[in-house]
């Protein structure tokens, strides 16, 4: 009993350590390194590098000046307008299991969860919906409903490009009825898929009538979500509307600020106020 209290004590002690300062500090030190007076050290006793590219974060942590925090919280992504001719889209790291949703980075207890047909992942786990009782469309997991209930879709891997299986047949995408989304490239509009044809680019640049276009595609099909929201420098998306960060109180800036933002006394200050 006392062995395994001691091997317990030894394992949490191990994942607390990497905590700083140790259990009450608000991130974590980079893999090789041990908090010490408050500081992450090496084994030799060499301070951690300030720069992210020298240091290693462990999953679902992001690095910020050396320091590795949770990603659970932290803000993420922006599509900002430096001018009326260029535009800047900029992803952030939510780890491997998070995802961006509405400028917060959440984390995704079915990443990498792969489910057979007839199941779906629910907290991390599958589950059966097969035999579930349903009403028209609200089936999921590979599954279509027929009579009140769900059923293996009978569709599976026969319906040719732009046509989804609804009710054991292969039918058009284009008008077909939706809830929330539509396959890709189409959008559930008026609870109608509809084609989008603009295809949105990560990590450019976008020039003169090109950001004229993605600008009035934002705008057309912004559905209360941050994912196609361009906002102003100085501001941020936030549940699905721009908002002033700039000046706003602060303490960390990749939590309370955002992407781009430093934390100067206490008030976030956006750095891409000096490229415009």
């Amino acid at each position: 009993m006392r062995r395994m209290i001691f091997v317990l004590l030894s394992g949490l002690h191990s994942v607390l350590c990497e905590r700083c300062p140790i259990i009450i500090g608000d991130f974590e030190c980079p893999v090789g390194y041990k908090c010490v007076d408050n500081q992450c050290s090496s084994p030799d006793g060499q301070l951690g590098s300030a720069d992210c590219k020298k240091v290693n974060c462990p999953s679902m942590t992001r690095c910020f000046k050396g320091r590795c925090y949770s990603t659970t919280g932290l803000t993420c992504n922006r599509n900002v307008l430096l001018d009326s001719s260029t535009a800047e889209s900029i992803i952030s790291n939510c780890g491997d299991k998070g995802k961006c949703i509405n400028g917060r980075c959440v984390e995704d207890s079915c990443a990498h969860v792969v489910c057979s047909q007839g199941s779906l992942c629910t907290n991390g786990a599958c589950a059966p919906v097969v035999g579930r009782e349903c009403s028209q469309e609200a089936c999921e997991g590979g599954t279509v409903c027929v009579n009140g209930h769900c059923v293996l879709d009978p569709c599976t891997n026969r319906c040719p490009a732009d046509h989804e299986c609804r009710l054991g047949e292969c039918r058009h995408l284009q008008g077909i009825s939706c809830h929330n989304q539509c396959p890709h490239p189409y959008e559930c509009i008026d609870g109608r898929c509809t084609r989008n044809g603009c295809h949105f680019l990560q990590h450019i640049i976008w020039q003169t009538d090109l950001l004229i276009l993605v600008t009035a595609a934002f705008a057309f099909f912004n559905f209360g979500n941050c994912a196609r929201k361009v906002c102003k420098v100085g501001e941020a998306c936030e549940n699905g509307l721009c908002v002033k960060v700039e000046d706003r109180f602060c303490t960390l800036a990749i939590r309370d600020c955002g992407e781009r933002f430093e934390c100067e006394s206490n008030k976030c200050h956006d750095k891409l106020l000096q490229t415009v």
